[in-house]
């Protein structure tokens, strides 16, 4: 058999036709005034090296006068594999597809539909499994001397909840299974839409890569009855807008246990209704409702009164820390992390929070919403109305009885008016 001299096998079934050996001369795509052989509800695979690298199922077969070109319409199931032989795309469906043989090239065009698979199918560290990435697109190539398959022709990859739509085309490494947007995509899930100029799908990671020009927004997250979800008074006001992003890159954890992870890299800028957070590095896992930023962080806000839950402490008696609550403030840290379930915020590494009559130094600030308490933790230094210095180790505010307190190594600095 000819066809196995070029490493490429072919096995038909098919109705009364168990087993088909062609040995006619390479020529172009065949004419329907040229078929020689016609085969209905049949099933083609081809060979390398005595490894299956695709399987196709139509409801009509057809060849002309070249060995190694064939037809197929009304495809209604298909598989292709690695050289490995693992399975990494199932339930090909398309109108058309021709397959050659010596060249080792497949073509399907016209409502096109398949599934990517992960090569470990088996179930994940946390025993669940991830739903299958289905594709779109107008048509496939399939060139497997390079183990790449192409897509083009408005291609939509769907994986779970997420729904990716990349701007041209699409390639995908059968060895790798990594699918590459070299003109980036839109990415648009319940929680975020993003786009990039460059975009990577690993399959079987379940990560997205997108870089140069990221740009996003975490959406308002809604009840079917157009209500914000959860979260106390100020969550929920702060929910019913968006919160917008940008940064060099972006990495989208669609992790197995359902908790979405994204995290953003270089020149990292969040801007909220209220405020504005930059860094180098940022997570965000909405399962656990955490957020962390790291690397030279600076937080500008209008005001503290986003700390606040007005049901509990609606105005001060203290009327200074009554405009402190009110003015703005620039938060500059290394590291600075938000728990939306504990409802806590921690800043680390030179923290140092910059207002209009105020100024403070420490280690570390921790604030705590249940009990209203704020500490300032390791050489503390408060500098207020840039005349009076208070220093000390530690230092504890309490928002809710208004209450301060320093501790340990206290000194004390005013001006006597």
């Amino acid at each position: 058999m000819r066809a196995f001299v070029w490493g490429w096998g072919l096995v038909l079934f098919g109705g009364i036709v168990a087993f088909v050996v062609l040995d006619w001369d390479d020529g172009q795509v065949p004419s329907e005034q040229k078929k020689l052989l016609e085969i209905y509800g049949s099933q083609i695979s081809g060979y390398t090296d005595g490894v299956r690298r695709w399987h196709v199922e139509a409801d009509y077969v057809w060849a002309g006068r070249s060995k190694t070109i064939f037809s197929l319409e009304s495809i209604h199931d298909g598989e292709l594999f690695n050289e490995q032989g693992q399975k990494i795309l199932t339930s090909l469906s398309a109108a058309t597809l021709k397959v050659n043989s010596r060249n080792k090239v497949m073509m399907a065009d016209g409502h096109l539909k398949a599934t990517l698979l992960r090569r470990d199918m088996g179930p994940t560290e946390s025993g669940r499994r991830t739903g299958p990435t289905q594709v779109r697109a107008g048509s496939l190539r399939y060139y497997a001397s390079e183990d790449m398959v192409y897509l083009t022709g408005d291609v939509v990859i769907v994986r779970d909840e997420v729904v990716i739509r990349p701007r041209n085309q699409v390639m995908v490494n059968v060895s790798s299974n990594v699918v590459t947007m070299r003109d980036g995509a839109v990415l648009d899930s319940p929680e975020f839409w993003v786009s990039s100029n460059r975009m990577t799908l690993s399959v079987d990671d379940h990560v997205a890569v997108m870089d140069f020009g990221v740009v996003g927004r975490r959406k308002p997250l809604l009840t079917k009855r157009g209500t914000v979800a959860r979260g106390d008074s100020r969550e929920q006001v702060l929910r019913q807008k968006p919160t917008r992003f940008s940064s060099d890159r972006l990495t989208y954890h669609l992790l197995d246990d359902h908790d979405v992870g994204v995290m953003l890299s270089g020149n990292v800028m969040i801007i909220q209704p209220d405020k504005k957070i930059s860094g180098r590095e940022a997570t965000y896992f909405e399962k656990s409702q955490s957020f962390a930023i790291s690397g030279n962080v600076q937080l500008r806000a209008m005001s503290l009164n986003w700390l606040l839950d007005k049901k509990r402490k609606s105005k001060f008696v203290n009327k200074e820390m009554a405009e402190g609550i009110g003015q703005p403030v620039t938060l500059n840290c290394q590291r600075l992390f938000f728990d939306a379930k504990k409802k806590t915020v921690l800043a680390e590494g030179g923290v140092v929070v910059i207002q209009p009559a105020r100024k403070s130094t420490s280690w570390a600030l921790f604030y705590e919403d249940h009990s209203g308490r704020l500490e300032l933790l390791g050489g503390v230094t408060v500098l207020r109305k840039k005349r009076d210095t208070l220093s000390s180790r530690t230092m504890f505010v309490n928002v809710l009885n208004e209450s301060v307190r320093a501790d340990e190594n206290v000194e004390t600095e005013f001006t006597v008016e």
